[in-house]
């Protein structure tokens, strides 16, 4: 009888687990490249609420606004930077939460996952889209928004 190298054991071992790790995430990668669905709907099944929210935002601004986002959750936590990347990919280029105000005025906030989202608020910032049920909002300046080209 011929002995198997370890080497190649080990070899084998981590192909059958990555074989087992694949046949694992078959039944969610096969629901979400249905023919039957649209890109929207696949887009809303993995990504959720975030993505929707985006969604109804970057629909009601036709010009591009620096923005900051202000919530009560801790970034460097890591489902919170899941999100906080979901929005940024999914509001910019309209809304852009990734400019530095040195390179350009805040001139939205967006309001997400934060107590009391309406008292964050500024004065001269105006509500463009208040989701009641999640309490998310999306502010922006009222010069920016009222001026020329814009909304």
């Amino acid at each position: 009888m011929h002995k198997i190298p370890p080497k190649t054991l080990l070899l084998l071992l981590y192909f059958f687990v990555g074989a087992a790790v694949q046949i694992a995430y078959l039944p969610g990668d096969l629901l979400n490249t249905r023919y039957d669905l649209s890109l929207d709907q696949k887009k809303q099944d993995i990504f959720g609420y975030p993505y929707q929210f985006a969604k109804k935002c970057t629909a009601l601004v036709s010009t591009p606004h620096a923005a900051k986002l202000i919530t009560d959750r801790e970034t460097n936590e890591s489902e919170f930077m899941i999100i906080q990347r979901i929005l940024s990919y999914f509001l910019y280029p309209k809304i852009d939460l990734r400019v530095s105000p040195a390179y350009k005025p805040i001139e939205a906030y967006v309001i997400y996952e934060k107590k009391d989202p309406l008292t964050h608020v500024p004065p001269d910032y105006e509500i463009v889209y208040f989701d009641k049920k999640y309490q998310n909002i999306l502010a922006i300046k009222k010069d920016a928004l009222h001026a020329p080209g814009s909304n």
